[in-house]
């Protein structure tokens, strides 16, 4: 019997019992999806997607979340890996090469920044074999040849160029591939706490017509410290912390000329007075604070959840600060930005975040998490999404920085 006379659910069935796959078959890009719990409770879910090169390398654009229900998450992890891979004999073979992670977050005090990327640099130059089972029209089934459990290469589809085809506010609509990829990233990883920012945002190369750039540790460093002093100036009593001294260390820093209206309002009010006339706003620059101090590479994490600031990270912040005040340029040749690559993700995120928390504040529903306040927690989201796009908004004034979603 030929196969055109076949029904397409014969044909498909088929395939997937009597046909096997070539080399060919496997390239292009392919998406799997992990949903599962294990023996302590702890839901761990895992999105991915691989591309076949035809030269033999292999690409792998991760999400890694896992969470006790009911508790904030504990970990988050998307990373960036790459490798060789071959296929023979139903047998995917598969080598990593190097890896680079792009986001992390922990609230497991073991699984810290260090202990993580050494623990993802002792998997490099290990190869990972698996078996081929089955396919249909639009997936691949693998089992490894060892525990028997099985994975499903789903093959990847991409709308978003579509999706943004007619927003008039993109500047650039042509594809971008590394935003769309960054974009699928932070779409899983925002559904997993509730976020559902909508389907048509540009990439940042899109919405602003260029691919984003990091301004300069100098510069990162004085808008932290006008934030810090500023907040200083208002949260800490006069006998603790002299004016005088608050005075002399900004003209020491040089910190004026950087400063924005808000902090020189605030620097020039009595100190006795600034409490009362600043205290409820003062605490969304300290909001500021962490996402600049995240990003100078200070040990703080950079969460999106409905946690403000609290006493526990403004201490790690001043400790982060501490030779500041002493030798800055010393301070300045010891510390980093964060990698342009984790910047541009972070960025993605709280601008996606940010879009759903301005439709919840226009009164749509079930754009963001369950209990999850549009204002004040929508405040949080606002101000660190503030800092992360003028991180990459180099000339671009601190007021002047496109908050637009």
């Amino acid at each position: 019997m030929k196969l055109s006379v076949l029904s397409p659910l014969l044909l498909m069935l088929f395939q997937a019992v009597c046909l096997g796959i070539e080399k060919e078959d496997l390239l292009g890009k392919w998406e799997t999806r992990i949903d599962e719990k294990n023996e302590e409770g702890v839901l761990v879910r895992a999105r991915e997607i691989l591309t076949f090169l035809e030269d033999g390398t292999y690409t792998i654009s991760s999400v890694y979340t896992s969470s006790v229900e009911g508790e904030p998450r504990l970990v988050t992890l998307i990373e960036d890996k790459s490798g060789k891979w071959s296929f023979k004999d139903k047998t995917l073979k598969q080598t990593l090469i190097s890896t680079q992670l792009d986001f992390f977050s922990s609230s497991i005090p073991e699984m810290n920044r260090k202990s993580t990327d050494q623990a993802l640099l002792s998997t490099l130059q290990q190869t990972v074999s698996s078996t081929f089972v089955s396919r249909d029209e639009s997936s691949l089934t693998f089992a490894n040849p060892t525990s028997g459990e099985k994975s499903t290469f789903h093959r990847y589809k991409n709308r978003h160029t579509e999706l943004i085809a007619d927003d008039p506010t993109t500047k650039n609509q042509a594809p971008d591939p590394e935003g769309e990829m960054r974009r699928y990233l932070t779409r899983e990883f925002l559904a997993f706490d509730g976020f559902r920012p909508a389907k048509t945002l540009p990439t940042l190369t899109q919405r602003a017509g260029v691919s984003g750039k990091l301004r300069s540790k100098g510069e990162v460093l004085d808008r932290l410290l006008c934030n810090y002093v500023a907040t200083m100036w208002v949260i800490m009593p006069e006998k603790a912390l002299p004016s005088e001294t608050i005075k002399t260390l900004i003209k020491r820093l040089k910190l004026s000329p950087q400063m924005t209206p808000y902090e020189k309002e605030v620097l020039e009010t009595e100190r006795a007075a600034a409490p009362q006339k600043f205290a409820d706003s003062i605490g969304w620059k300290m909001e500021s604070m962490n996402a600049l101090a995240w990003s100078l590479g200070a040990d703080i994490m950079l969460e999106v959840n409905q946690e403000m600031m609290g006493e526990v990270r403004m201490q790690a912040i001043g400790k982060f600060l501490e030779i500041v005040w002493i030798n800055k340029d010393e301070f300045l040749k010891e510390i980093e930005l964060k990698p342009l690559s984790e910047v541009l993700q972070a960025e993605d995120i709280f601008y996606c975040a940010h879009n759903a928390v301005r439709s919840a504040q226009g009164g749509a529903e079930k754009v963001v998490p369950e209990g999850f306040h549009p204002i004040l927690n929508g405040g949080i989201i606002h101000e660190k999404r503030h800092v992360l796009t003028w991180l990459l908004s180099p000339n671009v004034k601190w007021g002047d920085t496109d908050l637009g979603t």
